[in-house]
């Protein structure tokens, strides 16, 4: 009795050691331009003599794209046997010297890409439903269609980031948020396909471009604003409200940041418009204190009574012993001038210069300005230089 159980035992260590030596391995790791990096690795199974060659047929789960690569050992020989939907069909003839045969396929296929999710995926079907005409091809002894996979994953993820098939449950976790095994004697591997999904690698690229295009949007729309403070173009009141919404939409813009699943993908969108957002506080700040402290002056240039154009213009100060150029600016295409002057003073006496080239120089009287008033000039009207030219002597 005793002998017939350890009989038993060592026959089904036996088959357990075969069974094992039947199942090879299939490595899948994310490679360049969002393909996959398949290492296959095989027992040989025909040997019918010591000095003979092996010679198998491998099934692989997935079409091999048109730019595949392999990568094999100097003593073995690789060749495509069949490419179709779904799977695909090599030859591996070599030694039956070494106990496993590694080949590497490189641009082996294409990551299935969820753009709506912003993920992709491995994903393959171990029952083969597109072999249909040379179906019994996996019924040979020579072929390999049995697969312990193992895939791994380009950076460490977050649990809820993945998603899997069959269940997380039928899978080995052998580095953790990064490389998965699934054995080949799960009963779902040859129902169903089976793949692991997570957040695309390829996405950072897509951010940076998305970040460097939204800091340029933003850079416009910042300059845009700041057209808007140098024209004074807000009121007390619109001032102060877009202030407060400035403050409401940067703490939610803050507050995001901080929950959501993928901050760099939110901050590549918002980038853009918070740029002007964050700053337009500081601007509305500025022109609320301004409001206080300046005071305006206006008026028209004409040149003999028509619009000037290509006049300068220039605001002086006057003092009891000089002149003191306080800003100069060209007149806009219909003459007119507007300028914003910061008064320290209670009162500052300052007059208006046009002048340019062809034209004679003309001033203002001396106006007295005060900080929060406005100042209308009446047009000043610049007459152009006459030229005499040379008369020629007459007989």
């Amino acid at each position: 009795m005793r002998l017939l159980l350890w009989t038993g035992k060592l026959l089904l260590l036996i088959f357990l050691s075969q069974t094992a030596r039947a199942a090879s391995l299939l490595n899948l790791e994310v490679g360049s331009h969002g393909m996959a990096t398949v290492v296959v690795t095989i027992d040989a199974i025909t040997q019918t003599s010591p000095k003979s060659t092996s010679v198998n047929v491998v099934a692989l789960p997935f079409k091999l794209d048109q730019t595949y690569r392999f990568s094999r050992p100097d003593d073995v020989e690789v060749s495509l046997l069949y490419n179709a939907d779904g799977f695909a069909l090599i030859t591996i003839m070599g030694s039956t010297k070494p106990q496993q045969t590694t080949i590497k396929i490189e641009n082996a296929f294409n990551l299935i890409d969820e753009r709506v999710q912003g993920r992709v995926k491995f994903e393959f079907d171990f029952s083969f439903p597109n072999l249909q005409k040379y179906r019994d091809v996996l019924s040979l002894p020579i072929t390999i269609s049995k697969f312990d996979v193992t895939i791994k994953l380009p950076r460490d993820y977050q649990f809820d980031q993945l998603s899997f098939f069959p269940p997380s449950d039928k899978w080995v976790e052998q580095k953790r948020g990064k490389e998965y095994l699934l054995k080949s004697d799960q009963s779902e591997l040859s129902k169903t396909p089976i793949f692991i999904a997570f957040p695309s690698p390829f996405e950072s690229g897509l951010h940076f471009a998305e970040l460097v295009t939204g800091i340029v949007i933003g850079l416009f729309m910042l300059g845009w604003e700041g057209n808007f403070a140098k024209k004074r173009s807000l009121d007390r009141k619109s001032a102060v409200v877009i202030m407060l919404l400035s403050f409401i939409v940067s703490g939610v813009a803050i507050y995001f940041c901080f929950t959501v699943g993928d901050p760099i993908e939110y901050m590549a969108w918002a980038v853009g418009p918070l740029i002007p957002i964050v700053t337009s506080p500081f601007i509305c700040i500025w022109l609320l204190i301004a409001m206080n402290k300046e005071a305006e002056i206006s008026g028209q240039i004409t040149v003999a009574g028509e619009r000037a154009r290509y006049i300068s213009v220039s605001v002086l100060k006057k003092t009891e012993n000089q002149e003191i150029l306080l800003k100069q600016t060209t007149v806009d295409l219909d003459g007119t001038y507007r300028f914003f002057i910061w008064c320290d003073e209670t009162d500052m006496s300052v007059f208006v210069r046009a002048w340019g080239a062809g034209v004679e120089s003309r001033e203002s009287q001396i106006y007295i300005l005060q900080a929060g008033h406005k100042q209308q000039v009446p047009a000043i009207d610049v007459k152009r230089i006459q030229i005499t030219g040379a008369t020629s002597p007459t007989s």
